[in-house]
């Protein structure tokens, strides 16, 4: 079971990954695809840093349902 810091954590990243993607759009529409190609390349690491978290989360899970069959 995730914690509270995993879930704020989880949420924050996607609402930065929002935000990012929202920026971009904006940024195409007034013609200044060079930033919006930047904004874009750091949604793409959050995105990394989410799957991260995920997986770590996952992998926390996994090692408690072992340890409380023990």
């Amino acid at each position: 079971m995730a914690t509270n810091s995993e879930r704020a954590r989880f949420m924050k990243l996607i609402d930065i990954i929002e935000q990012l993607r929202a920026r971009a759009a904006k940024d195409v529409q007034i013609g200044n695809e060079a930033n919006a190609h930047d904004l874009l390349h750091e949604k793409q690491k959050v995105m990394k840093a989410l799957e991260n978290s995920k997986t770590r989360a996952q992998l926390f899970k996994e090692l408690s349902i072992k340890l409380n069959v023990v």
